[in-house]
């Protein structure tokens, strides 16, 4: 945020004061007027917006599309797990392909995780189902369970802003190696 955008509007960190809290704060916040704006991921921006007198002014994914979403582990869990690791790498394909094809199924799966009750109450459209609400969030996203070139150039150069904030340091002062953590390997192997 603060190395892409706010450098993208001509600001300086002592510009303006990020806070972090809960997507659930940060809107009350907004609607409170104890803050100006708010950064929120999906499903918690279209949340927001049927629910709260707010309006979205700024898609980070459209002008910087970024991975915001990896799978980690350790090199001995890859090295002695690699099996169990590869049948979860396996499994969330799956679920990336449920997103992209089956919106509306997917939603059911998942819709309980963002809102508790099973009708979210709007201002502008009613009542709505939480399976709707998630599902309107899941088509506004793209999902890849592969790590492109275009997103590993992207990673390296998150890192590049990272350490220029001083949020990642080396300890011999280098430039952080992305390439040497990433183990393409699965995605290799199921061609993707």
């Amino acid at each position: 945020l603060k190395g892409v955008v706010f450098k993208q509007a001509g600001l300086k960190p002592e510009d303006v004061n990020v806070m972090g809290v809960s997507p659930q704060v940060a809107v009350q916040s907004l609607v409170a007027k104890r803050v100006d704006a708010a950064f929120l991921f999906e499903p918690q921006a279209s949340i927001a917006k049927l629910i709260a007198p707010v309006k979205q002014i700024y898609e980070v994914g459209e002008v910087w599309p970024f991975p915001c979403m990896v799978v980690i582990t350790s090199g001995d869990t890859l090295k002695k797990r690699k099996d169990a690791l590869w049948k979860s790498l396996d499994a969330q394909k799956e679920a990336i392909d449920m997103l992209q094809k089956k919106p509306g199924e997917a939603a059911t799966y998942i819709a309980r995780e963002f809102i508790a009750e099973p009708t979210l109450k709007t201002l502008k459209r009613g009542e709505l189902s939480r399976e709707a609400v998630i599902t309107e969030a899941i088509k506004t996203q793209v999902f890849s369970p592969a790590v492109t070139p275009k997103a590993q150039a992207r990673m390296r150069e998150i890192a590049g802003i990272m350490q220029a904030q001083g949020g990642l340091k080396t300890r011999d002062g280098k430039p952080f190696d992305v390439d040497q953590l990433l183990d393409l390997s699965w995605q290799k192997a199921r061609k993707l």
